[in-house]
């Protein structure tokens, strides 16, 4: 149990620093879909968990984190956030949970498009704007009054007949794509850093003092719903209340549509994915709401979303581009991959310039060359890949990609493995690219979990021939560290205490950290199960490894070939001397 508990503090953990960084420092760590994938693995978690319950956990609050820089004021009702999936299908999930909380058949659905921008919260009273508020944590957000004057659609006075003593109107600042370009190549005409997506520039421009702002940006906001209302049985309808809105002076999207039937709703689905590219602002995905007023109450809320909507995002990017160059690097296990340098491309604010191509059959397959025109599919992870060459680009100087004899780190002859597909650099002690990726995974997370010791100073350190491999790490000291350019005093100190007490080590974090090829943290975890010293392992044949539960021959073949090397059983066997191996 304690191992569940670490996983759910690790998730919890890690949720807030993406959101820390998305809604704060304007930075995404990970697309919407790993975010989106990681809540909802942390629900099932603490679902099928309850003991381990908070109600501080992400999956009960929209937020946190705040930039200091604006006073805080509350909601008058929660501004809550929208429960997301990546599947259309996922609409007969939600039809049936709708029915069973209102036991009605054919309930009407309001559709919209999902914007990408900053959610806004505005205050009316008698008709006059009196401050607007950032979503923040869905109870309280950042007063940005002072910079409205950026979103220029936005009324300050209601206009129209009957208008509410108090009105909170929810909705979505964003810009046009033309103006973010056109403010793009103004920024690199004075050699200005650009901005990587839309939503960047407008949650920068609300958050920034108004009389530090030297750039012509045209902010824009759309209404699509209400908070706090008095009186409060003016709308029965979720789609006539828009259409009131618009009557305010609200900007409302044209795409709204109400939908009597599920066929609508996922037409309306496949008819935006089709034009979504010409919409000249940059949506998401599409909001699916029970229209009634009277069903959203009776269906009701979570602490962090309405239960009578969902949003279903697009899961699948693809975007054209060219390969402009090819490069290989060598990885921990002598393995070379060949990476395409590609013309940049953005994907949700992420910018790609390099995706691997992975082997020569790959290559072969796909039919890339050096100049292709090639279709990146980025479906909802962090890791992109060339998924087809595009034809229709005629273009006679493409060059084909020659994989070098050599290995283009320690200059020694390349082999190729008996499919034909992959080819090896079997030089591991001594090819410098293969000596800093292995000490680097030797002290990684799962192995014995130093931090401090990065890719960086890793790299100095086997530069300047202080270490060659991991037994050399144990003997770094103080006096050795402060030789190094640009290491602080407080890195050093961190390092050399984190290092005396990794020599406290689980077997199985000891059985990753070796870096034996195919043998990640839930095999080593297998193995470790079924022995009680390092002696028993060094010792024990094929048939003992291929005996292990959900160990299969190639790893079986792999950690025997390991064990039966003399240069690893020596190396092994210095290192339990060094480390206090827990069994």
């Amino acid at each position: 149990m304690k191992y569940i508990n670490n996983i759910i503090k690790n998730l919890r953990k890690k949720i807030k620093l993406y959101e820390y960084f998305y809604h704060v420092l304007n930075i995404s760590l990970v697309s919407d879909y790993k975010y989106d994938k990681l809540l909802e693995s942390l629900l099932i978690l603490e679902k099928n968990f309850s003991n381990y319950s908070d109600n501080y956990s992400p999956t009960k609050i929209i937020g946190e984190n705040f930039s200091n820089m604006f006073k805080l004021k509350n909601h008058i009702l929660p501004m809550l956030s929208l429960e997301s999936f990546y599947k259309i299908d996922y609409f007969n999930n939600f039809c049936s949970f709708v029915k069973k909380k209102t036991n009605i058949d054919n309930v009407k659905f309001c559709c919209e498009l999902k914007i990408d921008g900053v959610a806004l919260n505005l205050l009316y009273k008698d008709g006059i704007l009196l401050h607007s508020l950032t979503r923040g944590n869905g109870y309280e957000g950042e007063d940005i009054t002072n910079n409205i004057n950026l979103i220029s659609n936005l009324p300050k006075k209601l206009l129209g007949h009957n208008i509410p003593k108090i009105l909170e109107v929810r909705g979505e600042v964003f810009i046009l794509k033309t103006d973010f370009n056109n403010l793009n190549k103004m920024l690199l005409k004075k050699f200005l850093k650009s901005f990587s997506n839309t939503r960047n520039i407008v949650s920068g421009a609300l958050r920034r003092k108004h009389s530090e702002s030297k750039l012509n940006i045209k902010l824009l906001f759309v209404a699509y719903g209400i908070g706090f209302i008095y009186p409060n049985n003016l709308f029965t309808s979720h789609y006539k209340m828009l259409k009131k809105l618009k009557n305010f002076g609200f900007y409302i999207n044209k795409y709204n549509l109400i939908c009597n039937k599920k066929i609508t709703v996922f037409n309306f689905f496949k008819k935006v994915l089709l034009i979504k590219d010409k919409i000249n602002f940059d949506i998401d995905g599409i909001v699916i709401k029970v229209d009634s007023i009277k069903l959203q109450k009776k269906i009701g809320y979570t602490n962090k979303f309405p239960k009578w909507a969902i949003a279903i995002k697009f899961d699948t990017e693809n975007l054209e581009t060219r390969i402009l160059n090819v490069r290989f690097k060598i990885g921990r296990t002598g393995i070379l991959t060949p990476v395409a340098k590609l013309h940049p491309i953005n994907f949700s604010g992420v910018v790609i310039k390099n995706v691997s191509l992975h082997n020569v059959d790959n290559i072969i397959k796909l039919g890339i060359k050096i100049g292709s025109y090639v279709l990146v599919k980025r479906s909802g992870n962090v890791i992109p890949k060339i998924v087809k060459v595009i034809s229709k680009h005629k273009k006679k100087k493409y060059k084909k990609i020659f994989f070098p004899k050599y290995c283009p780190c320690c200059k020694k002859d390349l082999v190729l493995s008996k499919n034909n597909k992959i080819y090896i650099c079997i030089n591991k002690r001594h090819c410098i690219s293969q000596i800093k990726k292995n000490i680097l995974h030797f002290f990684s997370k799962n192995g014995l979990n130093v931090r401090g010791i990065g890719p960086t100073i890793i790299s100095k350190l086997v530069d300047k021939k202080i270490i060659s491999n991991p037994l050399d790490v144990f003997k770094l000291n103080e006096n050795v560290l402060y030789n190094i350019k640009n290491i602080s005093k407080k890195c050093i100190k961190k390092i050399t205490y984190e290092l005396n007490i990794s020599k406290n080590v689980n077997f199985y974090n000891f059985i990753y950290a070796l870096g034996i090829p195919e043998i990640g943290i839930s095999a080593s975890k297998n193995i470790a199960n079924n022995f009680n010293s390092v002696e028993e392992i060094i010792s024990a044949n094929y048939d003992d490894f291929r005996n292990i539960k959900n160990i299969g021959k190639k790893i079986s073949k792999n950690i025997f070939c390991f064990f039966n090397s003399s240069n690893n059983v020596k190396y092994v066997k210095k290192l339990s001397k060094i480390l206090r191996i827990v069994f």
